[in-house]
């Protein structure tokens, strides 16, 4: 459908309202989408079998051997490496844009 709109973009050198309205929602829907796509809410259970959830995956620090993510909440937090248990997705969760 896009390449459509485009040549008739290139070939007339016009494009109606209504190929224009089509083509903004393409460009919003992929902008969309591909913030969902940067996103990966995490669960991070604990050997005590807490769970801390993430906005995005932890990253780990190998120098100080903690991983550093920020919480739901918006809290920065910082945990040893060796009271985390299990790393994981949570693929419950929907991306926030």
């Amino acid at each position: 459908m896009i390449a459509v709109l485009l040549t008739d973009v290139f070939l007339n050198g016009e494009i109606t309202h209504e190929q224009k309205s089509i083509l903004r929602l393409i460009c919003c829907s992929d902008f969309f989408a591909s913030l969902a796509g940067c996103s990966a809410p995490t669960v991070i259970t604990l050997k005590d079998g807490s769970q801390l959830q993430t906005t995005d995956k932890p990253k780990y620090d190998e120098d100080s051997g903690f991983y550093e993510f920020e919480q739901l909440d918006g809290k920065p937090v910082r945990i040893n490496k060796d009271d985390i248990h299990t790393i994981k997705k949570n693929v419950n969760e929907v991306a926030h844009a």
